[in-house]
């Protein structure tokens, strides 16, 4: 039977309290009121994080293709930006290997 996951690599679990510490500094300590793991994507894996000050939502995308990826992705929007909308990167940081 043929595997009918698109993904490359697998989903990378995070716990609410591990979200909270590593946005706290985006967020400027507010709590969060929920996340949620949003579908798509082959590579990544993105959670919709709603903070309780009522702020706009924020994507916490986790690269799990690792530290080349996200530099090849940061440098492309970059470039890119002064033409194209693109994301704003509140925070980016290196995180615990597993």
């Amino acid at each position: 039977m043929a595997n009918s996951d698109p993904r490359c690599l697998p989903l990378v679990e995070v716990e609410l309290d591990q979200i909270q510490a590593l946005l706290s500094p985006a967020l400027k300590g507010a709590a969060i009121t929920s996340v949620e793991r949003m579908e798509g994507g082959l590579v990544n894996t993105l959670y919709r994080v709603t903070p309780a000050d009522g702020s706009v939502p924020l994507c916490l995308r986790i690269f799990a293709s690792g530290e080349s990826a996200w530099e090849t992705e940061r440098k492309i929007l970059s470039r890119v930006s002064v033409s194209l909308p693109v994301p704003d990167v509140l925070l980016a940081e290196r995180g615990a290997s597993g």
